[in-house]
């Protein structure tokens, strides 16, 4: 079978690897298309040694109301080049992982061409705009889920759409970390023994310009109000948007380092900061003590609190329907506010608490070989 899959983002391009190894194994011919990232490439070339996207999720990251629009132009002629590259690589089905304001663009084209469609991973409609869960249905021929509370949405508006569960728990417990952390800094590399706080600023330029230099601020106002942690190591957790260049230049600047695998990270982290997106979740299944950051453009952000429609956003929150890690939201997210959290979280009630809400946490994701429920499921409507 021929299957073009299109991921814009990091998240998406982990999930996209992941479906592509087991539909590799469903299926000995199968031959993928796709737009993804290095993830998605490694396997591809598994395969095909030339395989590579036919744009990368570097130049896709965009994020918020203002950033779209002030990028429009750019978006549109991606749009007109995916339509290209999946009419010439005429598929038997189009994934489309996530990414909702391009990927629902490209089902509609799609699916009026005849080609199958299969929406792996829900956009979030419960949180805003849930009048387009008509128009999703319409343009999908199916909707895969990966949070346990949309099949229920999808329900509550009279849809049937497939939960497999969700692919992380057991992405997250297969993962092999070293025994020793080996981080960049700005003289080389070298390895930490220290206690560690993970920052995890985000995958886009945009979020990692708002949320990084914050978050390092609030390390030094958590090391002055609190000796005993003046030993605390920040390493960011380097998105593949971010340059070698761009992270000298942090590290110059902050006296920080970096790794480029959040997993090898999140392995060894005492506590971290995390911006909002799947690396809130990711985080509390490595059951680490995490505080909940996000800070956008003026504009984006009040555009985001009227539409809205969700109490949290945090996907661990989201998921227990419940407080589990604390969230900092625009003006709250200052380093003050943020150094309070982190001692709060070092040692104490809080930090056990957060643990006891990530054991529920695993509860609600099962079942756990998800990504080979979800690949069956594509496979077999093919066969």
């Amino acid at each position: 079978m021929r299957y073009f899959i299109l991921a814009g983002e990091a998240s998406g391009d982990n999930l996209g690897a992941l479906l592509m190894g087991r539909l590799q194994a469903l299926d000995s011919e199968a031959h993928f298309g796709f737009w993804g990232g290095d993830a998605m490439t490694e396997i591809a070339q598994k395969k095909d040694s030339a395989a590579k996207p036919g744009r990368h999720i570097n130049e896709l990251a965009f994020m918020g109301f203002a950033e779209v629009v002030a990028n429009l132009r750019t978006i549109l002629g991606f749009i007109k080049q995916a339509k290209k590259d999946v009419t010439a690589f005429e598929p038997d089905v189009l994934i489309c992982i996530d990414y909702p304001g391009f990927n629902l663009r490209m089902a509609k084209w799609a699916k009026a061409r005849g080609i199958r469609v299969e929406f792996y991973v829900s956009p979030q409609i419960w949180a805003w705009r849930r009048s387009r869960v008509h128009k999703i249905i319409k343009q999908t021929d199916r909707v895969i889920c990966i949070l346990p509370f949309e099949k229920e949405f999808y329900k509550g508006y009279g849809y049937d759409v497939a939960y497999t569960g969700n692919p992380l728990p057991k992405r997250i417990d297969q993962h092999r970390p070293p025994e020793k952390l080996l981080v960049k800094t700005l003289n080389g590399e070298k390895i930490v023994n220290q206690k560690l706080l993970a920052l995890l600023p985000g995958s886009r330029v945009q979020e990692v310009s708002k949320n990084l230099p914050i978050m390092l601020e609030a390390l030094q106002v958590l090391r002055r109000q609190n000796p005993e942690l003046s030993t605390l190591q920040p390493v960011i957790a380097a998105a593949p948007v971010l340059s070698d260049t761009q992270l000298l230049a942090f590290a110059k600047t902050y006296d920080v380092s970096w790794v480029r695998s959040s997993y090898d990270l999140l392995s060894h982290a005492t506590m971290a900061c995390v911006a909002s997106g799947t690396a809130t979740l990711e985080t509390a299944l490595f059951s680490v003590p995490q505080v909940v950051c996000y800070k956008g453009s003026k504009l984006s952000v009040m555009l985001a609190r009227k539409l809205i429609k969700v109490q949290y956003i945090a996907l661990a929150n989201l998921i227990c329907d419940a407080p589990v890690v604390p969230e900092l939201i625009q003006e709250e997210f200052t380093a003050d506010n943020l150094a309070a959290h982190l001692h709060a979280l070092y040692d104490g009630e809080e930090r056990v608490n957060q643990e006891k809400g990530y054991a529920e946490l695993r509860a609600r994701l099962k079942p756990y070989d998800a990504t080979e429920a979800a690949a069956k499921l594509i496979y077999e409507e093919l066969v």
